[in-house]
């Protein structure tokens, strides 16, 4: 009798639990993000690295991002904007930085616009699975401070408005069209030529409704102002906006050397972030000053999703007693704003994407104008998400140097005002 009823308790149990589980993963809101557009071409450009790097990570890679006739000023080594860093995350691909990057490129010729733009960087982390292998995340941070480093010595040969061509190399994968079927950035993170699989980066056509389509479409949105097409401003050329003071976005505009890059990571990405401060390699340590701003979007922070190993959760253990320890000291200046994605994101729960660390944590859900969850890959092409982080990005930017406002209040406020208010 006794084992009949133990038997009927584990029938209810499993009952219960399968309910639960079915509850998690189908309860979910439909995804009513929109589509992030490109209106030209986009290309990757490889950025040379050290022989004892590419013998090191011969797997990984440094990119910039370019679009149209502006990439012809990247390929020369003409870099002068202001660098921003994207990592994407578990099985994620350097290309889903187009949605922001497009989007802050579109922003920067607007008639009406800022003396300044961003180039934003990516690296390509062969869509390693980072969050169910510890050592993973660890050589993936080894390579990023490489990377910040790498970015800020563009400046140094080429950059800055002058015409050399130091620091870039032959890119093989510009002009990707990125057709995703529905999803934008490709969930499995692989990278396959053709017409553009659903859930593939893929190059290619560009289908309709897709992130990233090869011809820009009519009517498809993609700028802050909702301009279809590509906007000639004015004086009709394609590309190019000529600021006050006569020069143009695209290369001979002279800006202040910068000595800081912005990161942005998605997913796992995000913890590789924060770990550059605990790395320490032959040229030291990434200092706050080098990396003052770090955005996550859909970041597990307080702990791994899934622990297979236990080098995993000794790399989240020392990130975060770091960063506490540190917190109040050398952490002090460094600005830390989480995104999740809200209840869509049936991956990373908000409870992990928040973290007492950060000095501003929302979900797409609390941000102005957006007002919807995001499922773990939407968020990062969510338009309305990206048009909130854009507009954030450029606030927080000091026109009298063109650099990062070195007013920890002020950029706090910006975040607040784009992201939570």
């Amino acid at each position: 009798m006794a084992g009949e009823v133990k038997l009927v308790l584990c029938g209810v149990l499993c009952c219960l639990l399968s309910i639960g589980l079915y509850h998690h993963v189908n309860n979910i809101n439909n995804n009513k993000c929109d589509m992030t557009y490109m209106f030209q071409r986009p290309h990757y450009i490889e950025i040379d690295l050290p022989p004892e790097v590419k013998d090191n990570f011969p797997q990984y890679g440094v990119y910039a991002y370019g679009e149209g006739e502006y990439s012809i000023h990247l390929y020369k080594g003409q870099f002068n904007g202001i660098p921003v860093l994207f990592i994407p995350g578990n099985g994620g691909s350097h290309k889903q930085v187009r949605s922001l990057a497009s989007v802050a490129y579109r922003k920067s010729l607007e008639d009406d616009g800022p003396d300044f733009h961003f180039n934003f960087f990516t690296v390509d982390i062969n869509g390693e699975l980072g969050a169910l292998y510890g050592p993973v995340l660890q050589r993936q941070t080894a390579f990023v401070t490489i990377a910040i480093r790498r970015i800020l010595q563009l400046y140094d040969e080429g950059g800055v408005g002058n015409s050399g061509s130091g620091g870039v190399g032959n890119s093989g994968n510009d002009g990707n069209g990125d057709g995703n079927s529905g999803n934008g950035d490709g969930n499995s993170g692989n990278e396959s030529s053709g017409n553009g699989n659903s859930g593939n980066d893929g190059s290619g056509d560009g289908n309709s409704g897709n992130d990233g389509s090869d011809n820009g479409n009519s009517g498809n949105e993609s700028s802050d102002n909702g301009n279809s097409g590509s906007e000639s401003n004015g004086n009709g050329n394609s590309g190019n906006k000529s600021n006050r003071n006569g020069n143009t976005v695209n290369g001979t505009r002279p800006v202040v050397k910068p000595d800081s890059v912005i990161l942005i990571g998605h997913s796992m990405g995000g913890m590789v972030g924060r770990a550059v401060y605990t790395h320490r390699d032959n040229n030291g340590t990434i200092t706050p000053t080098m990396v003052p701003l770090i955005i996550t979007q859909a970041t597990p922070h307080t702990r791994p999703v899934i622990v297979l190993d236990q080098q995993l959760n000794d790399f989240y253990d020392k990130v975060n007693a770091y960063w506490i320890m540190e917190r109040d000291y050398d952490l002090k200046d460094v600005v830390l704003v989480t995104v999740g994605g809200g209840r869509n994101d049936i991956q990373v729960p908000t409870t992990r994407a928040n973290t007492p660390v950060a000095d501003i944590s929302t979900t797409t859900a609390d941000v102005p104008y957006c007002w919807l969850t995001a499922d773990h890959q939407a968020i990062v092409w969510c338009r309305q998400l990206v048009l909130a982080t854009v507009r954030a990005l450029f606030d927080v930017i000091d026109t009298n140097t063109n650099k990062l406002s070195t007013n920890r209040t002020r950029i706090l406020d910006v975040f607040n005002y784009h992201l939570v208010k």
